[in-house]
């Protein structure tokens, strides 16, 4: 999980996205137009799987499921967690809804 706790980003910059994502899900819009976007994704999985739904749904939709989906990580284990995203990554089910089910 250490490689998810802080990322360095183009500039050096290094954000902890736990003090973001508050926020974020509050306001999924912002995701958009936020300068650390990239370090939500602790991997190119995640980043795989944001494009997949992106495909799929809406953009403010995407944005809104998958800024849901870091937090989990922390109540269920990261290996957890991407094991079910590599899982379901390229099917039709790859929602944020399936994922919420899978872990417990």
């Amino acid at each position: 999980m250490a490689g998810f706790e802080r990322h360095a980003n183009v500039g050096g910059a290094c954000v902890v996205w736990r003090h973001l994502i508050e926020d974020l899900c509050r306001k999924p819009g912002a995701f958009a137009r936020c300068r650390y976007r990239e370090s939500f994704y602790p991997s190119l999985l995640w980043r795989e799987v944001n494009d997949q739904l992106r495909e799929r749904f809406s953009a403010s939709r995407t944005d809104s499921d998958y800024l849901q989906m870091p937090p989990l990580s922390l109540e269920y284990g990261m290996d957890r967690v991407e094991e079910l995203l590599r899982g379901l990554k390229g099917s039709r089910e790859s929602t944020l809804d399936r994922i919420r089910r899978k872990p417990g």
